[in-house]
């Protein structure tokens, strides 16, 4: 009798056992590294980040538009759809064309999760604007956006655009100051035949007079050209330092998304590992 009655316990504790095992399994599967196509159907797709963010200012005119989303959304089963499921408007209500890029997920599996939105034309400086993500928007395993999200945000003043926009021009004058000083240094200037006519203005342009600028005044210009370049650059390194602290925080949320798993991962070994042993005993008490 009591070894009847041990058998029943154990062969009860077996059932919870593997009970316990099932309900853990799609908890696993949510929380892994999966692609999206399996486990969480029912958690609503959603957006997690976006640069520019809602009510950012001084957006560069020429920049592109980041969108990260918590499931995949690039996959060749819904790319089709998500690529007409954004819009982008200005504070007049006109239309702004934009291209959609969606990485490839099987190329580049580390971006199943990111959008990217260029517009066509440098957006208008001092603008504000709003990119309108559609409810219709769409993961791989078929969870929707579900409701209208919108991104307002605005772009750098016209002073700020017209310094990068000068950025080429300003360095090409600064190149040209110095070879024409060189070639002044060398004391070898090309060789002239003036008429007496040039040769007045000549006369003229060496000794000239009080109402015209003298050459202190020029090199002040490429001074301030040479300002306002490096101004430029510093704001283009501005730029680049953001754009690579972005990559670095979604490099790492991608690894804390994939170590969420490991204590779910453990529990599941210790539930295979008594699932084990119960059926051992069983086995033993038959012998």
């Amino acid at each position: 009798m009591n070894a009847i009655f041990n058998r029943k316990i154990i062969c009860k504790l077996l059932l919870t056992l593997l009970f316990l095992l099932l309900l853990l399994s799609p908890a696993v599967a949510e929380n892994g590294s999966g692609d999206g196509s399996g486990g969480g159907q029912d958690n609503p797709l959603s957006l997690v980040e976006s640069k520019p963010a809602p009510g950012d200012e001084n957006v560069a005119v020429d920049g592109e538009i980041w969108l990260l989303f918590n499931k995949n959304v690039v996959n060749m089963s819904v790319a089709e759809n998500n690529r007409n499921c954004f819009s982008l408007t200005d504070s007049e209500g006109r239309n702004i064309p934009i291209m959609v890029n969606l990485p490839d997920d099987q190329i580049n599996p580390e971006l199943k999760r990111q959008i990217f939105i260029q517009p066509l034309n440098p957006l208008s400086a001092a603008m504000t604007y709003t990119l309108t993500l559609s409810p219709q928007l769409q993961a791989k395993n078929g969870a929707l956006l579900g409701v209208e999200r919108k991104i307002v945000f605005s772009t750098e003043s016209g002073a700020v655009a017209q310094v990068k926009e000068k950025e080429p021009a300003l360095a090409a004058e600064a190149g040209g100051a110095d070879h024409s000083a060189i070639q002044a240094e060398s004391g070898n200037p090309p060789a002239v035949v003036m008429d007496s006519e040039q040769k007045g203005d000549a006369e003229e342009t060496v000794n000239p007079s009080p109402d015209r600028p003298t050459a202190g005044v020029e090199d002040e210009q490429v001074a301030e050209s040479l300002v306002e370049t490096s101004y430029a650059e510093d704001a283009t390194g501005e730029v680049l330092a953001a754009e690579d602290s972005r990559q670095e925080k979604v490099e790492n949320q991608l690894m804390d998304s994939n170590n969420s798993a490991s204590p779910s991962g453990m529990i599941l070994g210790v539930v295979a590992i008594a699932v084990l042993g119960c059926g051992y005993l069983i086995l033993r008490k038959k012998k």
